[in-house]
């Protein structure tokens, strides 16, 4: 369901008279306090004609403001990686740009979070380790992040060098840049060569893990 859809939906559904608003809240509570919200925030009575443009406005800025305070709110979280790089609430182009439904996923789940590494799955263990406790398994050097299996994990020495050599030649200074600073482009990264190369070696890590780590 689009936000233009459900925005239309609930302008059409409440605009009326304060008795036609009201029968109408008690059918769909979801709509009544997306609409008692938004009528705040607007400052108009719900007797008024709401003008549909302000109230999408005001829904978007209302939901913005809220992901972003979800987003900072707290360090140690599953957001720890993520508010590294996505700093502003906007579709992302690798989206559309990757065919690969399977490389899709991997980068997505990458990028979220939403993966089996020990940062993560750690989170779900009790007691629960520290961050710094939830070690890699495979190299057994650092915490096993997304910068670790991407930049710096030995055990995909091999594809990383496949990879890098890739992006080495659309992007001549890779290699020279630090490690943080590589991670933080890849995540960045709009470019659609370098994203099939990032989604494509992003899957064959995680095919690799699945292999050597149990």
């Amino acid at each position: 369901m689009s936000l233009d859809w459900y925005v239309g939906h609930c302008v059409r559904r409440f605009q009326g008279s304060t008795s036609d608003i009201s029968a109408k809240h008690r059918r769909c509570p979801t709509g009544r306090r997306v609409l008692a919200n938004t009528a705040t925030t607007m400052k108009i009575p719900l007797d008024n004609q709401i003008d549909p443009l302000r109230f999408k406005k005001a829904v978007m800025e209302s939901y913005e403001t809220n992901w972003f305070a979800a987003l900072n709110k707290e360090t140690g979280n599953k957001l720890d990686t993520y508010r590294t790089f996505k700093s502003s609430l906007q579709y992302e182009e690798y989206l559309s740009h990757l065919s690969n439904a399977q490389h899709r996923r991997a980068l997505t789940q990458l990028r979220t979070s939403a993966h089996s590494l020990r940062v993560e799955t750690g989170r779900y263990e009790q007691p629960q380790p520290l961050r710094q406790d939830r070690v890699c398994p495979a190299c057994k050097e650092e915490v096993e992040d997304e910068a670790h299996v991407i930049i710096r994990c030995k055990l995909y020495e091999a594809e990383r060098k496949v990879f890098c050599d890739k992006v080495s030649q659309e992007v001549k200074n890779f290699c020279t840049m630090g490690d943080e600073h590589k991670f933080l482009y890849l995540m960045v990264c709009e470019d659609r060569v370098i994203l099939t190369l990032l989604a494509k070696y992003t899957w064959e890590l995680f095919q690799k893990r699945k292999v050597h780590v149990k």
